[in-house]
């Protein structure tokens, strides 16, 4: 069977059926969204620098929840839809009372702090640490065996 690997071939029978790329096209909003959100800030524009990238990936995982196939509950709407919308109301709120005016942005400033030593060097501890923490399962394990096919040697 092609793909059947696929969570959507094997739990909703699509096996070898044309679909959405979900994932790639959330990195792409999500990645489009952070570089507007960016742009926006180094223009000094805060509010909108805030309210772009949260109206875009809270709205794009609200509106992407209809292109999934696997079952999300009885209810017309999800329950992922339905925290997505509140999170999205909600940080419009906090955003629309955050004052405006700020610090200018300096960018030299900013890559000097962060390039210093002992910040450099905190956040390759604190890397490593996640790493050792997150990078090995708790409820998974595997085994590697190697052995001499006698016929061959």
């Amino acid at each position: 069977m092609v793909n059947s690997t696929k969570k959507a071939a094997y739990a909703a029978g699509l096996a070898c059926e044309p679909l959405v790329p979900v994932q790639a096209l959330t990195s792409l909003v999500f990645a489009v969204a952070g570089l507007a959100g960016l742009a926006l800030f180094l223009t000094h524009v805060r509010r909108a620098a805030a309210l772009i990238p949260i109206v875009c990936t809270w709205g794009w995982r609200a509106a992407s929840e209809s292109l999934r196939a696997d079952f999300r509950g009885r209810n017309r709407i999800s329950s992922y839809r339905v925290m997505s919308l509140i999170a999205l109301a909600y940080l419009v709120l906090v955003t629309s009372l955050v004052p405006g005016k700020g610090a200018v942005p300096s960018l030299d400033l900013a890559f000097r702090r962060i390039l210093s030593l002992p910040v450099a060097a905190g956040l390759e501890v604190f890397w490593i640490a996640l790493f050792l923490y997150y990078g090995r399962s708790r409820v998974t394990a595997s085994t590697v065996s190697f052995h001499v096919l006698a016929d061959q040697v």
